[in-house]
C-alpha cells in the first residue's frame, strides 16, 4: 500500500482580487441572460448563457482537477488527462512564474516571499531533461506536469527526485523568446 503523502487540489487563483473577478464575471453573466431573456434579445441570451456555462466549466474542472505527490511518484488527474510520472522517471523540475506572457525561472527558495511581483509561482516536473517552459509550451502534456506553487508539494518532490533533476532546470536554463 503508498502512502499518500501529499494531495493538491488545483483551484486557480486563491487571491482576494481574483476570486473577486471570477464573482463579477459570473454575475455579469446572469445579468446579461437575464436581460436578454425577458427582453427577448437572443444574441445578448447567448452571450449570458456563454458566459455562465464557460465560468461554471471553468469552475469544475478546476475542482476535478488533483494532483498527487506519493512514495512512487507524482500523478495528475482531471477531466483531460490522467498521468504520473515514477520519481525515477523526472528528469527535471523547477519553479517559475508568468509575467506579460514571458516565463521567468524562480528559485524555490524564493519562492515563498508573499509574490513580491504579484505574480503566482509555478511548479513543473519533467520526464524530459532537457525540458524547460516556455512562453507556448506551459501546460501539462506528456512530459511535464505543471502546478501553482506549494512549499509542501516541493519538499516532497526534493525528497524523491535526482540531485541532477533538482538542478537541470537552473543550472542549464535557456531562455526562449519568441516575440510575436
Amino acid at each position: 500500500m503508498v502512502k499518500t503523502t501529499r494531495t493538491i487540489k488545483i483551484s486557480g487563483s486563491k487571491t482576494l482580487i481574483g476570486k473577486v473577478l471570477r464573482i463579477i464575471y459570473l454575475l455579469l453573466a446572469i445579468l446579461f441572460l437575464i436581460v436578454g431573456l425577458s427582453e427577448g434579445f437572443i444574441m445578448i441570451t447567448i452571450i449570458g448563457l456563454a458566459g455562465v456555462l464557460g465560468i461554471t466549466g471553468v469552475w469544475l474542472i478546476r475542482k476535478m482537477t488533483v494532483v498527487t505527490l506519493d512514495d512512487a511518484g507524482i500523478h495528475y488527474k482531471s477531466p483531460f488527462w490522467n498521468l504520473s510520472f515514477a520519481w525515477e522517471d523526472v528528469k527535471t523540475t523547477g519553479v517559475y512564474y508568468i509575467k506579460n506572457g514571458e516565463v521567468y525561472r524562480e528559485y524555490p527558495e524564493d519562492a515563498d516571499l508573499l509574490n513580491l511581483n504579484g505574480w503566482p509561482r509555478n511548479i513543473f516536473v519533467s520526464t524530459r531533461s532537457t525540458y524547460y517552459p516556455r512562453r507556448h509550451d506551459r501546460l501539462t502534456s506528456r512530459a511535464g506536469i505543471h502546478f501553482r506553487w506549494n512549499r509542501e508539494a516541493w519538499d516532497v518532490i526534493t525528497r524523491h527526485v535526482s540531485k541532477q533533476a533538482l538542478n537541470a532546470y537552473y543550472l542549464h536554463w535557456e531562455p526562449q523568446y519568441d516575440h510575436h
